[in-house]
């Protein structure tokens, strides 16, 4: 029986799925948490061997920064990214931080327990819609950045996502618990790396590489 452990900040996503996959035999959903704090604190207790994962997490942590975090933890699941959000750039950003399996939320049922049980089982599982290109992604480049999103820290992703809906910087200082001075820091770093000027080309960047 493998223990899955839902993370996912919409209430009607976590009970689809805990109703979808305890239709099936083999998997037991051990608990269900909405943010990156109380998935962290449910680790130790329910020790669950999956963890099913929704990228756009509320609070100071989002999806990349949990699975970076769990990572470092004394309890390490495998973790099945779920998400709104299936493009090749989170999908390499994800396998990087040590996701096992990334898939859409648009996938089929059983498209979603093929990769549930293939992460249990230790093993890799990329969409096929992405699998060529993840590939030649890790292939040809064998991990070296090979454009300026590489360079961009979990951070830097999370304020360049909310500069480009239109978020000031106190409201993601506000959002984030850090300072308008630091938000201001974090742009000026994406700016840089990305070769851009201002809010607008960072809005473009955003939209074009699927972020938003």
């Amino acid at each position: 029986m493998t223990r899955v452990l839902l993370v996912d900040d919409h209430p009607l996503v976590r009970e689809a799925l805990a109703r979808r996959l305890g239709q099936e035999p083999g998997f037991e959903i051990v608990g269900e948490a909405c943010d990156a704090d109380e998935a962290i604190g449910l680790l130790q207790t329910l020790r669950p061997e999956v963890l099913i994962l929704d990228l756009g997490l509320p609070g100071a942590q989002d999806g990349l920064a949990l699975i970076e975090q769990i990572n470092g933890h004394t309890w390490t699941p495998k973790i099945v990214v779920l998400t709104g959000h299936a493009t090749l750039f989170h999908a390499i950003r994800c396998y990087r931080a040590g996701a096992n399996a990334f898939i859409s939320k648009s996938a089929q049922t059983n498209e979603l327990l093929e990769a549930i049980t293939t992460a249990a089982e230790g093993r890799r599982y990329v969409p096929p819609e992405l699998a060529a290109d993840v590939a030649d992604h890790f292939l040809e480049n064998r991990g070296v950045a090979v454009d300026p999103f590489d360079s961009l820290t979990n951070r830097e992703l999370q304020i360049l996502r909310a500069l480009a809906a239109g978020e000031t910087n106190r409201e993601i200082a506000e959002r984030l618990n850090i300072s308008v001075r630091t938000v201001d820091t974090h742009r000026g770093n994406l700016l840089r790396k990305l070769g851009l000027r201002n809010n607008s080309d960072l809005t473009r960047t955003a939209i074009r590489w699927g972020l938003l």
